[in-house]
């Protein structure tokens, strides 16, 4: 009898992610006939989005080598840890949110539709985590995606955090909505952008109050943003001005 052959379009890896809370380490395997749960949370998913990941591609491929290597059956791949400093279960339930739901994966390889429910991310600090796994764990097309998830749902805060976090010079006009709103910061908006970025943004607010009278005005070209926030990041702002400005 010939071997099965395992169709190209419809046959998916499923891999298991243990969290463990006390390490602060994530452990996968491919499943088997039973999981144990120590003290952790499991979660068992496709591995299909994991595959972009440059960190989860070479992981995998070194499991898979050192098993066929003790010529053991893939069924019976054992567990391989990893550590990962900082990574909660629900950090990484948010990751996975969003990787099942990002288009360029779905969209190619799972005839552009998610096999699990995706629930929206509810909140800035939600959206800064994915961001800080995808860039920890190297993936390539899906963080093009949380990138355009963010630019396209995120507000003016959450937008120019992640610009200047993850240097994203796409999202740096996110400033201007910030100075020329007429509310001021609020406290969660101070932890978002972190103590030093809210201080900047709170003092040029300020400085176009104090020019304008009650109104707050914004000049891409203005001097005073490097002064504040840098060379660097004046440049970018006026770049990304011009380019607005050129598309309408």
């Amino acid at each position: 009898m010939s071997p099965n052959l395992r169709d190209q379009e419809f046959f998916f890896e499923l891999v298991d992610f243990q969290v463990r809370i006390r390490t602060g380490s994530i452990r996968w395997s491919l499943p088997l006939p039973s999981v144990e749960q120590i003290d952790g949370t499991v979660f068992r998913v496709y591995s299909t989005p994991f595959q972009d990941s440059v960190f989860f591609r070479e992981l995998f491929y070194a499991s898979k080598a050192k098993k066929h290597g003790r010529g053991e059956d893939q069924e019976r791949t054992k567990q391989l840890r990893f550590k990962s400093e900082d990574v909660s279960a629900a950090d990484f339930r948010n990751l996975l949110r969003v990787l099942f739901k990002a288009p360029s994966l779905f969209a190619t390889r799972l005839g552009g539709r998610s096999p699990l429910p995706a629930t929206p991310l509810e909140d800035g600090p939600m959206w800064l985590t994915v961001m800080r796994l995808v860039n920890m764990w190297k993936f390539e097309t899906v963080r093009e995606d949380v990138i355009g998830m963010i630019d396209r749902d995120g507000d003016d805060v959450l937008r120019l955090a992640v610009a200047v976090r993850y240097d994203i010079p796409g999202m740096y006009e996110a400033l201007e909505g910030i100075v020329v709103r007429e509310t001021p910061l609020e406290v969660d908006e101070y932890q978002l952008l972190g103590l030093e970025l809210a201080v900047k943004v709170v003092k040029y607010r300020e400085l176009c109050r104090a020019r304008n009278g009650s109104a707050f005005d914004f000049d891409a070209s203005d001097p005073s943003i490097a002064e504040i926030f840098g060379e660097p990041f004046a440049e970018l702002v006026a770049a990304r001005n011009r380019a607005s400005s050129a598309s309408t």
